[in-house]
């Protein structure tokens, strides 16, 4: 009879120590500050941190509009240009005869020439090329014409 009343008293006395030591050492890793007591903070020297000169990427890009006409009489599928900095391609709209696609973008300065590329409807390669925007300050602009193909890449910049 005595073992039936020990386990429940046991049980609750594990039970109640636990829940104190849990308690007291909660309580003893939290940091409190008595009201009457201040918080001091370490002392900064009157002596300025040295600053690094930071350039502002902006500077570093320009933008430009790139703009493609097609006065040729055929349809050209698509045209593409590399990214420069990540080396991808963007792929634009298919140009219609007598249509025009455009993008603005941002160019490195240091990016002397963007590459290019015309396919076919069948998503075939037929122009692989590169034009010159060292001296761009706001827009190239190529235009394709021929008959029954394209025989001429003019490219005027602004």
């Amino acid at each position: 009879m005595k073992t039936k009343k020990i386990i429940p008293i046991f049980t609750t006395t594990v039970l109640l120590c636990s829940l104190l030591f849990i308690g007291c050492k909660q309580a003893s890793t939290e940091e409190t500050i008595p009201e009457n007591e201040s918080v001091s903070t370490p002392e900064t020297s009157a002596e300025p941190e040295p600053t690094t000169e930071t350039v502002d990427d902006s500077e570093k890009i320009k933008t430009i509009t790139i703009a493609v006409y097609n006065s040729s009489d055929i349809n050209v599928g698509m045209f593409s240009v590399i990214d420069p900095v990540t080396n991808e391609q963007i792929n634009l709209d298919s140009l219609e005869s007598g249509s025009k696609v455009s993008m603005e973008c941002n160019w490195p300065i240091d990016t002397s020439e963007f590459h290019w590329a015309l396919y076919n409807e069948s998503g075939e390669l037929c122009i692989d090329s590169s034009t010159d925007i060292s001296n761009v300050q706001k827009a190239v602009a190529i235009i394709l014409s021929g008959k029954d193909t394209i025989e001429n890449v003019e490219t005027i910049t602004e």
